[in-house]
C-alpha cells in the first residue's frame, strides 16, 4: 500500500473533521519546536511579493517560489493544498502570542505582509500579543526617535480583542559598563512614544515596557512613561536602578561601584546627553524641567 502524500492526508483531515477539531490539529502542528525556528522577522525581509505561482482546480494561487526552511510544510499550499495551509496560518495568527519584532520599521510589514504567500496577513485578525524588542545599540537606533510614533501607527488601526497586549523591551546588549547609559536613550524614546501609546491604550490594548541590560537584568520602566521629569528620573536612578544594580552584583567589588554608577547616570541625565549614545538633547527636553 502506497504511503499517503501530505496533500492526501490534509484532504482527509478537511473531509473527516469539523473545524473545531481541525483547529486542535493545527495547535498540535504549531508546536514549540516549529515556532522557535520560524524566525518571523527574517521572513518579513525574505518573503517579498509577488511570487511565482500556479492555480489549483478552484482558482486559488499556489506559491511555487523557493520557501525558507523555517516555514513548515503544513503551511505551504504546494504540499497540503490551499485550504489546509490557509487554516493552519489562520490558527497561528488568531492564537499565537509569541511574535517578536526587532525594529519599529517592521511593525507595518508585520501586519500587512503575506509571508506565507497564501493571501492571509495578521491585519485580518484581532491583536492578541506583540513584542517589540528595540536594540539600543543597533546602528539604526538613532533613527528610532523621530519616526517612532509613526512606526507604531498601525496599532491604531488593527482590530483588538479583550486582553490584547503590546510589550516594548528596550534592550542594551553592550557588555561593557558604558552600556547602561542606554537607559538614557530608552528614556528619550519613551518620551517620543508617549502620545501614541496613550492612543493605543485608549483602544483597549495593554502596554508594558521594560529595560534589559547585563548590569541590571530586566527592569520595569512602563510607569516612567508620560510626563517623567528630570527629577522623576533621578529618583528612579537612586531607588529602582540602584536596587537592580545591587541585585545583579556578583561580589563585593561590584557592590562598591553601585553608587558610583548611579551618580554617573545622574550626570548623564543632567547633561541631557550620553557620549556613547546617538541621541543628544538638552535638559529642556525633559517635561517640567529639573
Amino acid at each position: 500500500m502506497a504511503t499517503p502524500s501530505p496533500h492526501d492526508l490534509a484532504s482527509s483531515v478537511l473531509v473527516r473533521l469539523p473545524r473545531e477539531l481541525r483547529d486542535s490539529v493545527y495547535a498540535y502542528l504549531w508546536d514549540q519546536d516549529i515556532l522557535s525556528t520560524l524566525d518571523y522577522p527574517s521572513l518579513l525581509i525574505s518573503r517579498a511579493e509577488p511570487c511565482r505561482s500556479t492555480t489549483d482546480d478552484e482558482g486559488n494561487a499556489i506559491c511555487l517560489c523557493d520557501t525558507p526552511a523555517s516555514i513548515p510544510p503544513f503551511a505551504q499550499a504546494v504540499f497540503v493544498g490551499y485550504t489546509f495551509a490557509t487554516e493552519a496560518v489562520t490558527w497561528l495568527y488568531d492564537n499565537y502570542e509569541g511574535f517578536v519584532l526587532g525594529d519599529p520599521r517592521e511593525v507595518m510589514r508585520f501586519f500587512t505582509q503575506d509571508v506565507f504567500h497564501i493571501g492571509v496577513t495578521p491585519m485580518g485578525f484581532p491583536l492578541r500579543r506583540l513584542t517589540l524588542a528595540l536594540h539600543l545599540g543597533h546602528p539604526s537606533a538613532n533613527e528610532y526617535k523621530d519616526a517612532l510614533a509613526f512606526r507604531f501607527a498601525p496599532l491604531l488601526r488593527v482590530e483588538t480583542r479583550v486582553g490584547a497586549r503590546l510589550h516594548v523591551r528596550f534592550e542594551s546588549r553592550a557588555e561593557d559598563s558604558r552600556g547602561h547609559r542606554h537607559l538614557f536613550h530608552a528614556a528619550m524614546l519613551m518620551q517620543a512614544l508617549d502620545s501614541v501609546v496613550k492612543e493605543i491604550k485608549q483602544r483597549g490594548i495593554e502596554v508594558s515596557m521594560d529595560f534589559k541590560h547585563l548590569l541590571t537584568g530586566i527592569m520595569d520602566v512602563g510607569h516612567m512613561l508620560g510626563p517623567a521629569t528630570y527629577a522623576h528620573w533621578v529618583e528612579f536612578l537612586r531607588t529602582e536602578y540602584a536596587v537592580a544594580l545591587r541585585r545583579a552584583a556578583e561580589d563585593d567589588v561590584q557592590l562598591q561601584f553601585v553608587d558610583q554608577r548611579v551618580r554617573a547616570m545622574e550626570r548623564v541625565f543632567a547633561a541631557g546627553s550620553a557620549p556613547d549614545m546617538p541621541v543628544a538633547a538638552s535638559r529642556r527636553a525633559w517635561v517640567g524641567g529639573r
